[in-house]
């Protein structure tokens, strides 16, 4: 019982300026701010918006409304709630958007704020430095994951995007192909792999690995058709938290391994020099000095946009 009560117990921290999506519009609202049990609040110092931010304002996702947008990035720790580390105020965190209680920036506020709490497992590793680049760090770290996972074995990857393509540049795999819809990660593709399909009515082969990396489950269906017996698919974290039993049931007859990737620690900054040589120049960096610039960001260029906020 006391610990029922005590997880609701709230304390006001602040109020601050943040941008928020309800369905219609995006807005610059004053929110307050407060910390639960398990708790930090964060200063975001770099956010990436892109792909999820734009399946929001398009209505192609579920997300609560309205919400404080911003799904990932990094911030600094100013204070801890109850039962979080205090060592960890001061600190430059990575933070990931998939936590135990939501995905931030969907269900849970998101980090496009001048100050917000977020759940403690959050909280992916802290670093040293104020670099824009590890703002993308949640999507190298899934790379960087499948890639120790799948070792040579043969690997399709349906969706582009900064983990596709990041999947592209670091894996060891003896055979990669790719399935991209977008212009943008078709080009970049190009250059890393030399079988690059624009439909999935394209592809012919059979594979051993399967990462989907739609956010949506709308092609899921398909991949029964380019399995291997005890394929490994790998589901896009994000896309297995919001539609959960829709990801596993249309796989389960078709002998596969359906597995979510969890990066581990190292798997956030492993890489990651490699990958921004390749798309950090598809990535628009922007500083802003007023709250009020983030409302004109919306939708945003293909690969993204990290926003430094002052």
């Amino acid at each position: 019982m006391y610990k029922c009560l005590e997880y609701l117990i709230r304390v006001t921290i602040v109020v601050a300026e943040a941008l928020v999506y309800d369905g219609e519009k995006v807005s610059l609202l004053k929110r307050s701010v407060s910390i639960r049990v398990n708790e930090v609040l964060v200063k975001p110092l770099s956010v990436f918006i892109g792909g999820v931010e734009n399946y929001i304002v398009t209505g192609k996702i579920p997300f609560k409304r309205p919400i404080i947008l911003g799904h990932t990035g990094i911030g600094r720790i100013v204070e801890t709630g109850s039962h979080a580390p205090s060592e960890l105020s001061g600190k430059i965190t990575i933070i990931k958007p998939v936590t135990t209680n939501g995905v931030l920036g969907i269900n849970l506020d998101g980090l496009l704020s001048k100050q917000v709490s977020v759940p403690i497992d959050a909280i992916a590793k802290t670093i040293s430095v104020d670099e824009p680049k590890y703002a993308i760090s949640y999507y190298v770290a899934i790379a960087n994951y499948i890639s120790k996972q799948i070792k040579e074995k043969d690997i399709l990857i349906i969706g582009g995007g900064i983990t596709g393509l990041s999947l592209l540049t670091i894996t060891s795999s003896i055979k990669v192909d790719i399935v991209t819809f977008s212009r943008e990660s078709y080009r970049l593709a190009r250059r890393l792999c030399t079988t690059v399909f624009r439909d999935l009515k394209e592809v012919k082969d059979r594979y051993s690995v399967i990462y989907y990396n739609l956010l949506t489950p709308i092609y899921l269906s398909y991949i029964g058709n380019f399995t291997k017996d005890g394929c490994e698919i790998y589901i896009n974290p994000i896309t297995a938290m919001l539609y959960g039993k829709a990801i596993s049931i249309p796989l389960e007859h078709k002998r596969c391994h359906v597995i979510t990737p969890v990066p581990e620690d190292s798997d956030y900054v492993a890489n990651m020099e490699k990958i921004w040589d390749i798309i950090g120049s598809e990535i628009k960096v922007v500083r802003i000095e007023s709250m009020k610039e983030l409302v004109t960001l919306l939708p945003t260029r293909p690969f993204g946009i990290i926003i430094g906020l002052s």
